[in-house]
């Protein structure tokens, strides 16, 4: 499904087979967007989200390199509904501002749900950041169509 929706939209996509591999890309290819799945070979998507941070962390002000692709670095997922990360922690929310424009846009694909524990801990509030979640099996297409788009509007407004 994912792959019928990047042939839909006029996007630069590269997908990788597992959370090593997705990480190694990522500072290659220089994302606005990355679709992850949770359970993947190797290394896990949300450790994979976790080291992609630290690298925009460590790239002047996230923006080193930045290619203007969307990519779809995904283990297998498919679609579903998306969680925000709606932490509203000052002095995090401070961080993230400096970074909004410059950073990209993470999305984790799970097959739990919020059921999930490490979603809430790990994934939206430590390392990972993570923007969101999808749940596959839910709503079609449509939230992730959503998700690109708000990844387009954010590559034209840098």
């Amino acid at each position: 499904m994912l792959g019928r929706l990047a042939r839909s939209v006029p996007m630069v996509t590269s997908a990788a087979e597992d959370g090593q591999e997705a990480l190694d890309r990522f500072k290659t290819f220089h994302p606005d967007l990355v679709l992850t799945d949770v359970s993947m070979p190797r290394m896990d998507g949300i450790t994979a989200a976790a080291h992609m941070r630290e690298f925009e962390r460590r790239t002047v002000g996230g923006q080193e390199g930045r290619g203007g692709a969307v990519e779809n670095g995904l283990g297998g997922g498919k679609d579903g509904n998306a969680e925000e990360n709606d932490d509203d922690d000052e002095e995090d929310e401070d961080e993230r501002d400096d970074e909004t424009q410059a950073r990209s846009m993470i999305y984790a694909i799970t097959g739990l749900g919020s059921s999930d524990p490490r979603l809430k801990t790990d994934a939206m509030v430590g390392k990972a950041r993570l923007d969101g979640w999808l749940i596959k099996g839910q709503d079609k297409l449509t939230r992730i169509k959503e998700i690109v788009e708000q990844a387009r509007k954010r590559v034209r407004l840098e």
